[in-house]
C-alpha cells in the first residue's frame, strides 16, 4: 500500500502544471470543459459562469441527510493509530515527502477542534514540494457512495505563493500499479489576502466530463465563501463514484454548498479510490507554514449536519 500512494504520475503533472496555475490565475479567464469561467480574486466578489451549473438537479438524498459514520478518527488517542484502524498494519497511512515535520506521535495539544489532540503538519513550502498526508483507503476503495469529511485549523493570516493542496482523492488502477490524482481542494489567495477554496480535476485521462480531453489542469471557482483563519472550518465531499460519466462530487464547506459536480468520473476504468488529507504546498507565507487537521470522519451521509 505504501507504494501505492506515492507520487507517481502527479509528480510529473503538478511539477509541469505549476507555471500553467501561475500564468492562469494571472488573467483571471479559465478555460472550463462547459466554456468560460470569469473569475476575478475575491477581494471583491468573485464570479462564476459556468453553463452546465444551470442544469444542476437536487442533491441526491443521502447528500442531504446525516449519515452513519463508518470511520472516523478524532487523535484522542494521543496518537495517529485510529487511521490504521481494521488494516493489517499502518503501513501506507501516512505519505510524506519533500520538508514535512510531525510533532512525536503525529498530534498536538496546541489546537483541538474536540477533546485535546489534533494532527499537526508542518512543512518548508519554499521547497519544489513538501507535503505531509493521511491516506484512508478500505472505505473509499469500496466504492460506495459516501462523505468525507475533515476540520481545519489555519493559526495565522497565510499568502498562498503557487498552490496550497488540503484534501484530495486519488484512483488506483486496476493491477495498483499506481495512484494518480483525481480531485482535489486546494487554497487560494484572494487580491485581499483572504483566503478561499477552489476544486480542481488533475487526473491524467480525458475528463471530468463526457467529450472532455486530457487536460493537465482544470480549476472550478466558487463565489460562496472565503476560510477563516484562527478558526476551525469544516470541509466535507460527498462522492458518488464512477469510472464512466455518471458520478457526483458535492463539496460543503461548514455545511455550506461550494462546488456540485455532476455526470463526472472519479476514477481510473476499473480503479479503486483513496482519500487523504493533507498540508502540501509551495510557496506559503509564513514559511514554515502548519496546519492543523482533527475529528476526520467518513459516512453514508452528511457529518456537517451535526457538527460541533
Amino acid at each position: 500500500m505504501q507504494r501505492l500512494i506515492r507520487r507517481g504520475p502527479q509528480r510529473k503533472i503538478e511539477l509541469r502544471c505549476l507555471r500553467v496555475v501561475v500564468v492562469v490565475f494571472a488573467i483571471g479567464a479559465l478555460l472550463t470543459p462547459g466554456g468560460w469561467l470569469h473569475a476575478q480574486s475575491p477581494a471583491a466578489a468573485h464570479t462564476l459562469l459556468i453553463p452546465y451549473a444551470q442544469k444542476r438537479e437536487p442533491l441526491e438524498d443521502w447528500m442531504t441527510k446525516e449519515g452513519t459514520v463508518v470511520w472516523n478518527a478524532d487523535m484522542e488517542t494521543g496518537d495517529l493509530s485510529q487511521w490504521a484502524r481494521d488494516l493489517p498494519s499502518t503501513s501506507g497511512i501516512i505519505s510524506d515527502f519533500g520538508e514535512c515535520s510531525r510533532p512525536k506521535d503525529g498530534v498536538s495539544t496546541e489546537q483541538a477542534h474536540s477533546g485535546q489532540y489534533s494532527i499537526k503538519m508542518m512543512i518548508d513550502s519554499s521547497t519544489e514540494s513538501s507535503a505531509c498526508q493521511n491516506f484512508r483507503m478500505p472505505e473509499a476503495a469500496s466504492g460506495y457512495p459516501l462523505c468525507y469529511s475533515a476540520w481545519y485549523y489555519i493559526p495565522e493570516k497565510t499568502t498562498i505563493g503557487v498552490f496550497w493542496d488540503i484534501f484530495q482523492f486519488k484512483s488506483v488502477l486496476p493491477d495498483l500499479s499506481d495512484a494518480s490524482l483525481f480531485w482535489k481542494i486546494d487554497l487560494r489567495s484572494a487580491e485581499n489576502g483572504d483566503v478561499y477554496a477552489v476544486l480542481f480535476w488533475r487526473a491524467p485521462v480525458a475528463g471530468p466530463f463526457a467529450g472532455d480531453g486530457v487536460a493537465p489542469i482544470r480549476p472550478y471557482l466558487q463565489t460562496v465563501t472565503t476560510v477563516p483563519v484562527a478558526k476551525w472550518v469544516q470541509f466535507e465531499a460527498c462522492v458518488k463514484q464512477s469510472d464512466g460519466y455518471d458520478g457526483r462530487l458535492v463539496i460543503f464547506q461548514d455545511g455550506v454548498l461550494l462546488f456540485d459536480m455532476n455526470q463526472i468520473r472519479t476514477n481510473f476504468e476499473g480503479g479503486k479510490m483513496i482519500w487523504s488529507v493533507n498540508q502540501y504546498g509551495q510557496g506559503l507565507l509564513p514559511n514554515p507554514n502548519t496546519l492543523y487537521i482533527d475529528d476526520v470522519a467518513i459516512s453514508t451521509g452528511r457529518t456537517s449536519l451535526s457538527r460541533k
